[in-house]
């Protein structure tokens, strides 16, 4: 079977569509195979290469039987990220192997140098009630010079330790 990937976009949200190419050059009706929204992030085709979709996105992506979305509003990442969806399996595969792994994922951006990427990684930690990442929240607080972003670990840190 052959498949078509489709790009719209619509108020500002990226969507993919896998469609049924035969289907299509027949003149018959075709509707959506797979889908990839991951609202409020965005997506982009990159290229089909062996029978593989790559696409790219700013969120952890959650998939649930044929459709693709951001895991959570708060789980925006770094970087736009790459993944491949092989229709085959109907299976969506992170480049990245941290992407299997937000947890730790995010402890590592405690660690980055802005600022801004590592509240966001304290907001990310706290929506995954990650309470295994409590160790480096703590560290990172001692350590910490900006101070939104150590009151955010410590909302982070009491919220995990349930205060």
């Amino acid at each position: 079977m052959k498949y078509l990937a489709v790009e719209t976009v619509g108020e500002g949200q990226g969507i993919i569509d896998i469609l049924d190419l035969q289907k299509l050059i027949a003149g018959e009706k075709v509707e959506s195979l797979f889908k990839i929204s991951p609202h409020p992030g965005l997506v982009h085709i990159v290229q089909w290469k062996r029978g593989l979709l790559m696409f790219s996105s700013d969120f952890f992506l959650e998939q649930k039987n044929n459709e693709v979305q951001a895991r959570h509003t708060n789980l925006s990442l770094v970087q736009k990220e790459y993944y491949y969806l092989d229709m085959r399996s109907q299976k969506v595969i992170p480049h990245n192997p941290l992407l299997k792994r937000p947890v730790t994922y995010y402890s590592r951006m405690l660690w980055h140098r802005k600022a801004s990427v590592r509240l966001n990684a304290a907001i990310a930690l706290r929506t995954l009630h990650a309470k295994s990442a409590l160790p480096q929240l703590k560290s990172v607080f001692r350590r910490e010079r900006d101070a939104r972003v150590k009151e955010n670990l410590k909302v982070t840190i009491d919220y995990l330790e349930g205060k």
